[in-house]
């Protein structure tokens, strides 16, 4: 089954589903720490269905026999009475902090979000909308600017009623967005966030801090354990990867060397 607004496809592997709460974290980000605490909550399920969209930063190319599925999964699950959706952001079209490039962000980002959280307050019947994420975008600016607050602890921004910190925090385009535009919409949407530490491939303290929120304050299930092998995916993707980029670069210069300097190699 499909749902389908705004330029973005939700393919359902069985029906919509029906679900009250939707949490989401994007799962490149620095440190992955909301990536590791929602592997907690979601352990091994299998996702219903998987957002796509012809504006979505996909890659073209593919291998066997590890396919990579394109989109965005989406998993539910039940816990002691509520109904939730999960969804992983799990690539984001680049983003420049230049201004006139950043335009082209909005441009491509806007049908994708509103048709995603049409799709889920309508559809699926999504009251409550939570995005959560970490400060790392504050190490941008100079502390005096956008300090990084505590990592042992979370702070909540509602777009409608509730809570409204006042810590300041530089904002990337799903972290704001999709909340927002669901508060819009009529629902709840709220960014929930705690601290980040540069340099550390995983940042365990944070991913610990946000699996707390989700355990507490959402009342979500998180398995420890499952959240230690979604650490050791992160590093083991890390090593991998620079792996890649050093065979790329030694094949680049191998290749190079051994052309003239002819329009082709230009």
């Amino acid at each position: 089954m499909i749902s389908s607004e705004s330029e973005v496809d939700i393919f359902w592997t069985d029906g919509i589903p029906k679900a009250s709460n939707c949490l989401i974290v994007t799962k490149p980000e620095f440190g992955s720490a909301p990536w590791i605490a929602v592997s907690g909550v979601i352990g091994k399920r299998e996702p219903v269905g998987r957002a796509m969209s012809k504006f979505h930063y996909q890659d073209v190319y593919n291998a066997l026999p590890d396919f990579d599925q394109p989109g965005w999964p989406i998993y539910h699950l039940e816990n002691e009475g509520e109904d939730w959706l999960v969804m992983v952001i799990e690539y984001w079209r680049p983003i420049s902090l230049n201004p006139e490039q950043s335009t082209n962000t909005w441009i491509y980002s806007y049908p994708i979000v509103k048709g995603i959280c049409s799709i889920f307050k309508n559809e699926v019947g999504v009251e409550h909308l939570c995005y959560a994420t970490t400060t790392s975008s504050n190490n941008i600016f100079p502390d005096e600017l956008y300090p990084q607050v505590k990592r042992s602890r979370t702070y909540e921004y509602n777009y409608s009623s509730g809570r409204k910190t006042n810590r300041k925090v530089f904002l990337l385009p799903p972290s704001w967005l999709f909340p927002y535009f669901f508060s819009l919409m009529g629902g709840q949407g709220k960014t929930v966030f705690t601290g980040y530490k540069e340099g550390e491939g995983v940042d365990s303290l944070a991913a610990d801090t946000l699996s707390k929120y989700f355990r507490d304050n959402l009342c979500l299930p998180v398995s420890d354990e499952h959240m230690e092998l979604a650490a050791e995916r992160v590093l083991e993707e890390e090593t991998d990867d620079k792996a890649t980029v050093e065979r790329m670069e030694a094949l680049k210069t191998k290749a190079v060397s051994k052309t003239d300097n002819s329009i082709l190699w230009g």
